[in-house]
């Protein structure tokens, strides 16, 4: 029984440093996914061709449209996204602490429709060291303060809190 237990322990620690670690997180205040590289690489991708704005270059990238991850979190979309889900972001988090934010309607079909690409690929190869595993690509941005490398979370927060409407005699 003692060497079974062994075996066991032994099975269950090997097991537990094969295990993949996550690439990416992605919440909302009561939910919390994570994705390792083999789940991210199993989305459903898409490419699109964007001028890098620091390099100038234009670059052909693959990689998860940011609405099908909020998707994932049962973010709100179109006519939902009024009174409190106004109030909604995306802030996108990279391994050496840089941050940038989105609101929810601006990244909707229906609102402001903005391009936001995760990618994990740029002209068909993996991305570099300086830029991935993933980078963020937001096309038509003047300035690339919101193309975020290295990324490493995304998180739905409510910014501000809704005041009541005046209730009119």
């Amino acid at each position: 029984m003692r060497l079974l237990f062994r075996v066991v322990l032994l099975l269950s620690a090997v097991a537990g440093f094969a295990a993949e670690p996550p690439l990416l997180t992605v919440t909302a205040a009561d939910r919390k996914l994570a994705f390792t590289a083999t789940e991210f690489a199993a989305l459903p991708h898409t490419e699109l061709t964007a001028t890098d704005p620091h390099a100038k270059a234009e670059h052909r990238y693959g990689g998860v449209a940011v609405r099908e991850l909020l998707a994932r979190l049962d973010a709100p979309t179109g006519k939902a996204i009024r009174g409190a889900a106004q109030q909604l972001a995306v802030l996108v988090r990279a391994t050496d602490g840089y941050a940038t934010v989105f609101s929810l309607a601006e990244l909707d079909e229906g609102y402001g429709n903005r391009q936001a690409l995760l990618t994990d690929r740029e002209d068909g190869n993996l991305l570099s060291e300086r830029f991935g595993p993933l980078r963020l690509v937001v096309p038509g941005d003047q300035f690339a303060a919101r193309w975020v490398r290295n990324v490493v979370s995304l998180e739905l927060v409510t910014v501000g809190t809704v005041v009541p409407r005046p209730v009119h005699p």
